[in-house]
């Protein structure tokens, strides 16, 4: 083919040849271009784009396996239960080595288990009997002490001081209350004494002022001086009543003072008692709560790491985990950042992946935020999650639940469609 030359391929005939495009292929070419972008938009507005904010979760029950944790670091000295053996609530597991002998705190336990503060510690102590040689560790200061107060009691009520001290002076009050009435008699005597001195005295003195003298002056005065002996003996004999009353009055002041002192020492035996019996009970519960492990709730023993007696603890290991007999409604905690925490809210939909079980070969578990804790725990929030169908899985596979499992959530905060993730930056850039 001959070479066109530049004159040839700069023609105007050429140029205009050259210059026309033909009207199907842009019609076509416009065409295809929209329906490219439509179907991009068609298909952005059926598809779904979620925000997500994943976070740590951890699976476990409303009753949590309980640990039982040693409070005190030596040998087991006694194991009650063995592993996979049924427990109920606050049942004794283990004992703790310590100075005291676990029968010897069992015994007196047993021996003031029915002493309580309304206990009448007169008939206790009537028909004291207490057990002996006992090895009670840091509980035996308080048992001595309550042991002490007893005998002292005991020893108090057998010398009768108080009730011998208020019986004699009861005797003497009644004995003075007798004599004034032997008293009142006398008077009522000397005054009838009196009253016919005194009448006597009457006449004769009519008798001595007449003019021709019927009796004489000698006998008169006899007559005067009989009437004022009378009233001298009748005065004494009241004065007699009265310190007497007074005497008496004293005796039942005495007595009064006697029956409050009585009761007040006898009050106080009671408080002491009573308060060293309440010591005695608080020092073998710490003892208790300090030697001996006991499960919390009801449900199966597991041990972990020992199993034998003689095996050495330290303070703070634990000794093994009960699992509630009633695990109840399973619950999932998940911490959620304080970063992330602006976008999650309540009822929010979550994906949960275990990390024992693929989410790939297993699927999910759906679940919803029910609550969101108002205060952090490590810089991070406690969202309760619920599950929406158990541990049924998003492939119909049901998971068997273990305490304590891990994973992670997928907590879908904004499942909007994927258009909007387009236009909410062409909104925000044109707001700017």
């Amino acid at each position: 083919m001959p070479e066109l030359n530049k004159h040839e391929i700069r023609s105007p005939e050429m140029q205009e040849v050259m210059s026309e495009i033909p009207g199907s292929f842009l019609k076509w070419g416009l065409f295809l271009f929209f329906a490219i972008v439509m179907s991009i938009v068609g298909v952005s507005w059926f598809i779904n784009y979620p925000d997500i904010v994943t976070v740590p979760v951890t699976i476990t029950t409303f009753n949590s396996p309980a640990s039982l944790v040693s409070r005190a670091g030596g040998k087991i000295e006694k194991l009650f239960v063995n592993n996979g053996e049924k427990v109920t609530e606050n049942q004794p597991v283990a004992i703790i080595d310590n100075q005291a002998e676990w029968d010897d705190i069992k015994t007196i336990a047993s021996y003031i288990g029915s002493f309580n503060e309304s206990t009448n510690w007169i008939i206790v102590v009537k028909d004291i009997k207490y057990p002996v040689n006992l090895l009670l560790g840091e509980v035996q200061s308080s048992w001595i002490r309550l042991l002490n107060l007893l005998v002292k009691y005991k020893e108090y009520i057998d010398q009768a001081y108080m009730p011998s001290k208020l019986e004699l002076l009861e005797k003497q009050i009644k004995r003075q209350e007798e004599y004034i009435s032997e008293l009142e008699n006398q008077r009522i005597l000397s005054e009838e004494d009196l009253q016919l001195a005194f009448n006597s005295y009457h006449r004769d003195s009519l008798l001595f002022h007449r003019s021709n003298y019927t009796i004489s002056i000698n006998e008169f005065e006899q007559s005067r001086q009989a009437l004022l002996q009378k009233k001298i003996s009748f005065s004494t004999l009241k004065s007699s009543v009265k310190n007497t009353e007074s005497s008496l009055l004293k005796m039942k002041e005495s007595l009064l003072d006697l029956k409050i002192q009585s009761e007040k020492e006898t009050n106080q035996y009671n408080t002491d008692i009573n308060e060293a019996l309440q010591l005695l009970k608080v020092s073998i519960g710490q003892w208790e709560e300090k030697y001996m492990v006991k499960s919390p709730v009801t449900g199966t023993i597991t041990f972990t790491s020992f199993w034998n007696e003689n095996q050495v603890i330290n303070p703070g290991e634990i000794l093994a985990t009960v699992i509630p007999e009633n695990p109840s409604r399973i619950i999932i905690r998940a911490k959620v950042p304080s970063s992330g925490l602006g976008k999650v809210r309540e009822r929010q939909e979550v994906n949960i992946k275990l990390s024992g079980y693929p989410y790939m070969e297993f699927g999910v578990i759906k679940g919803r935020i029910n609550s969101i804790s108002l205060v952090p725990v490590e810089d991070s929030y406690i969202a309760e999650i619920e599950l929406i169908n158990g541990m049924r899985t998003t492939y119909g596979r049901e998971l068997g639940f273990i305490n304590d499992m891990t994973g992670t959530a997928d907590i879908i905060t904004d499942n909007s469609r994927l258009i909007y993730r387009f236009i909410k930056p062409l909104k925000s850039m044109i707001k700017r």
